[in-house]
């Protein structure tokens, strides 16, 4: 299935290509969001760090950060209570 999708973004990725050359900025963007597909499909962007925080939004609550992995793999939680 992965390399069903890379053969379908490299087939989509030349369409806009003359578009891109010229500048087109609605070709660029098609351009861009397959690239980010792609990437995601494999995983290479970094997960997303969410930190809690007080109600105000201000102070980051103390030892606590939770990672959210963009790509739909299990988090492993650690509360710290052993």
């Amino acid at each position: 299935m992965v390399q069903l999708e890379f053969d379908r973004y490299d087939y989509l990725l030349q369409m806009p290509a003359p578009e891109i050359e010229k500048g087109c900025v609605p070709a660029i963007l098609a351009a861009l969001k397959i690239s980010e597909r792609r990437c995601k499909l494999l995983g290479l962007d970094a997960p997303a760090k969410t930190a809690m925080t007080d109600p105000g939004g201000e102070k980051e609550a103390p030892g606590v950060v939770i990672y959210l992995p963009d790509d739909g793999r299990p988090v492993e939680v650690d509360n710290g209570r052993d």
